[in-house]
C-alpha cells in the first residue's frame, strides 16, 4: 500500500477522498481510528477528509454529483443541441487516441485552453505534462477532436473507466477553435460509446464545482442531459485546521472580494463546501425534530 492510499481512501489535492464509487458508501473506520491522518504524499499530509452519503436521494441537498445515465439518444436533446452536435461533426473528427503519440499537441491545446480561465495557475511543466502522457494509467482513456479541414488536434477529453461507471476526468478545448464546437463532438461521441456501446451505469463529471468558474457543468446539463444526483456532503478536518475554519468562516463574504488571489480562491472554495456541510447539518437536525 502506497503512502497516499489507506483502506479505501486516497490523497488528492491536500484531502483524503474515498476510492469507492459515488453510489457506494465510504468505509469510515480509518477516520474513526484517526489512522487516515498518517497518510502522506510527497511529504504532504492531508488537511481534511471529504466524502458523501445518501447517493441520489429523492430530495434536494446542498451537494451533488453531475451525472448522465440512460442510453444516449440525440432525439432526447433540445433542437439547438442537436443542431450544434451535427455542426460539430461536420467540422470535427473524433477518435480515441494514445496520448503518448500526441503529447506535444495535447500540451499546445492545454495552453490554448487555460489562458482564458480566471485564477488558473499552471502548476505543471511541459516536461511533466509530456511524461504524464507517456505513463497514463490504463483506466484513463483519451478522446481527441481534430479539425477536419487542417487535421490539427483542437481539443481532448480524458475519461477514467471503472467497472460499471465512468468519470469525466478533465477536458481541454483550444480557444482558437471554439467556433467549430469540438466539445460537442467529443462529448456526444464519448457518451454514445460509454452508455450505448459499453452499457455503463452512468458518466459523471464529478461533484459540484466550486473552484473554477467555467460553467462547464451547466453546459453538460443543458446540452447533453446530465443532471444533479443529490447527496449529503461530509467533511472532517485535521486538527487544528478545524479551529482555523471556525475563526475565518464568518468572514467568507469579505474573503470573496480577494478571490483573484490563487491561495484565497482555494480557501474560498473550501468555505463554500463548509457552508454546504453546515446547512445540511441544520436541515438534518430539523428533520430529526420532526
Amino acid at each position: 500500500m502506497s503512502q497516499d492510499d489507506i483502506m479505501g481512501w486516497r490523497f488528492y489535492n491536500h484531502a483524503m477522498i474515498p476510492t469507492t464509487a459515488p453510489h457506494e458508501e465510504a468505509d469510515l473506520s480509518p477516520l474513526e481510528s484517526e489512522e487516515i491522518w498518517n497518510c502522506r504524499k510527497d511529504r504532504k499530509r492531508p488537511i481534511l477528509a471529504v466524502w458523501t452519503s445518501d447517493w441520489d436521494c429523492d430530495y434536494e441537498t446542498q451537494w451533488w454529483y453531475v451525472i448522465r445515465e440512460k442510453p444516449f439518444d440525440l432525439s432526447s436533446l433540445s433542437s439547438s443541441s442537436r443542431r450544434n452536435i451535427r455542426k460539430a461533426f461536420r467540422n470535427c473528427r473524433v477518435e480515441k487516441i494514445d496520448p503518448s503519440q500526441y503529447a506535444e499537441d495535447l500540451w499546445r491545446v492545454f495552453l490554448e485552453t487555460v489562458e482564458r480561465y480566471e485564477n488558473y495557475v499552471i502548476d505543471i511543466t511541459k516536461e511533466e505534462f509530456i511524461n504524464a502522457c507517456a505513463v497514463s494509467c490504463p483506466e484513463e482513456e483519451y478522446w481527441a477532436g481534430f479539425d477536419k479541414e487542417s487535421g490539427i488536434l483542437i481539443g481532448y477529453a480524458i475519461f477514467v473507466v471503472h467497472d460499471d461507471w465512468v468519470t469525466f476526468h478533465k477536458s481541454r478545448y483550444s480557444a482558437l477553435y471554439l467556433k467549430l464546437r469540438v466539445s460537442d463532438a467529443i462529448n456526444a461521441k464519448a457518451l454514445d460509446y460509454y452508455l450505448n456501446q459499453k452499457g455503463k451505469r452512468y458518466v459523471t463529471d464529478g461533484m459540484r464545482s466550486v473552484l473554477h468558474k467555467t460553467n462547464f457543468q451547466r453546459y453538460l446539463k443543458e446540452h447533453f442531459g446530465y443532471r444533479n444526483a443529490y447527496c449529503v456532503l461530509h467533511m472532517k478536518y485535521r486538527k487544528p485546521l478545524n479551529i482555523f475554519i471556525y475563526i475565518i468562516y464568518p468572514f467568507r463574504k469579505i474573503l470573496k472580494m480577494f478571490d483573484r488571489n490563487n491561495a484565497i480562491c482555494k480557501l474560498n472554495a473550501l468555505l463554500v463546501m463548509e457552508q454546504a456541510n453546515r446547512e445540511q447539518r441544520v436541515t438534518d437536525a430539523k428533520k430529526s425534530v420532526l
